[in-house]
C-alpha cells in the first residue's frame, strides 16, 4: 500500500534523489531549490538555493555523508556537490565532457562510472570517465564499444557495470549491451535483448538479489516509429543472455529493488501519454510480474529512493502535461502480503 507524507517545498519533475549515510533523503532541482526527507519525522525540509538547473542527472551519496550530482546537462560539465553539515550546494569538480541522458552507476569500492550521454553537439559520445571520492576528480577511462545515451547502469554482484538501453548514433535504442570492468577500465559487449531489434530509450533497471538485472519499458524506435516497451528483458550475468518478460508498457518510471528481493515497478505514461497509477511487483523466484497496489497520485518523472524497512518514498512527477506536483507517498512492503493484492 501507498501512504500520503507532508508535501515538498517545491513542485518538481526530472529531478535526481539520493540516500545519505545519515538517512536523509535530498533531492535535487530540477531548477534552483532542493528538498530533504527526514524518514523519522516524515517532513521535508528545503534546502539551500541549488548553482545550477539539472534535468535527467544522477545524485551519489559519498562517502563522507555528501552527495554529487553529475551530468544532467549537455553544455557544461560542472558538477554539484551538496554539503550535508550546511545543507548548501556548491561546485564540484567538471567531468571531462558534458553529459545529459548520460549512463552513471556507483562501484563497488565508492567510485563512480559516468558514460556516453548527449554533449555539446546533441549527439550521443562513448567517452566514460569515473570520478574518485579520494582524490575528488574524474580521470578518463576506457570508451563504451558504440556511442549511447539514455540507457541504464547497473552495478553487478562481481563489481562489473552493466549498461543496457538508450539511443545510439543512428538515432535508434540500441538493442545491445556493454559491460565495464573496473579492474581494466574497458568495456566489453554485452548480450542483446531478447527481440534482436528491440532496444529501450530511458527504461528504469535494478538489480535482483541473485544477481541478474531486470531492464523494464523505456522507448523503443525502430523503422521510424516509436512506441513504448510493453515488456521487461532479465540480463544473466552468467550467460550474458537475456529473457524477456511481459509486464506494462510504461515510459518515466521507476523501479526499485525491496528488501525481500521482490522488484516495484511505479508509475510513469501510458501509451497515450498519461501518468498512470499502477504499479506491478517481479518475483524473482516465481520469475514472473503481479499487479502492485495503485499509486495515491497518478504520476511520471518522479522519483523512487528505497528506504531502510521495506518502504520506497515516492516523490514529485508531472501529473498532467502542464503541471508538476509537489506530493510525495510512501510504498509499505508489507502491503503485498494483503489480501487486496495476491
Amino acid at each position: 500500500m501507498f501512504l500520503p507524507v507532508a508535501d515538498m517545498t517545491f513542485s518538481r519533475y526530472a529531478s535526481a534523489g539520493a540516500l545519505l549515510n545519515s538517512g536523509t533523503v535530498v533531492l535535487y532541482g530540477p531548477s534552483y531549490d532542493g528538498d530533504a526527507y527526514d524518514p523519522v519525522a516524515g517532513t521535508w525540509s528545503a534546502t539551500a538555493p541549488i548553482p545550477s538547473p539539472r534535468f535527467n542527472g544522477h545524485l551519489f551519496a559519498l562517502p563522507d555523508g555528501d552527495a554529487l550530482l553529475v551530468g544532467g546537462d549537455p553544455t557544461d560539465a560542472r558538477t554539484v556537490r551538496y554539503v550535508s553539515e550546511t545543507r548548501s550546494w556548491a561546485w564540484g569538480p567538471a567531468l571531462h565532457a558534458s553529459r545529459r541522458f548520460e549512463q552513471a552507476a556507483a562501484l563497488a569500492d565508492g567510485r563512480i562510472l559516468v558514460a556516453g550521454g548527449f554533449g555539446a553537439d546533441a549527439a550521443p559520445t562513448n567517452s566514460a570517465e569515473i570520478y574518485d571520492p579520494a582524490t575528488g576528480a574524474f580521470t578518463a577511462t576506457g570508451s563504451m564499444p558504440r556511442p549511447r545515451a539514455g540507457g541504464s547502469a547497473e552495478l553487478l554482484a562481481d563489481g562489473r557495470v552493466l549498461i543496457a538501453g538508450g539511443i545510439d548514433a543512428t538515432g535508434n535504442a540500441d538493442p545491445c549491451a556493454t559491460v565495464y570492468a573496473p579492474t581494466t577500465g574497458a568495456f566489453t559487449a554485452g548480450g542483446c535483448f531478447a527481440a534482436a531489434t528491440h532496444g529501450r530509450f530511458m527504461p528504469a533497471a535494478a538489480r535482483l538479489h541473485d544477481g541478474r538485472v531486470i531492464v523494464l519499458g523505456g522507448q523503443t524506435y525502430f523503422l521510424g516509429s516509436t512506441r513504448l516497451a510493453p515488456d521487461a528483458d532479465v540480463y544473466d550475468p552468467a550467460t550474458n543472455r537475456w529473457t524477456q518478460r511481459l509486464a506494462a508498457a510504461r515510459f518515466e518510471h521507476a523501479l526499485t529493488t525491496l528488501d525481500d528481493g521482490r522488484v516495484l515497478a511505479i508509475g510513469g505514461v501510458d501509451d497515450w501519454n498519461s501518468p498512470i497509477e499502477t504499479t506491478e511487483i517481479f518475483d524473482p523466484v516465481l520469475d514472473a510480474f503481479r499487479v502492485g497496489p495503485p499509486l495515491i497520485v497518478p504520476r511520471y518523472g518522479h522519483t523512487a529512493t528505497a528506504l531502510p524497512g521495506g518502504r520506497v518514498l515516492v516523490a514529485g512527477g508531472r501529473i498532467s502535461a502542464s503541471e508538476w506536483t509537489t506530493s510525495a507517498e510512501v510504498f509499505l512492503s508489507d502491503a503485498l502480503f494483503s489480501a487486496d493484492f495476491e
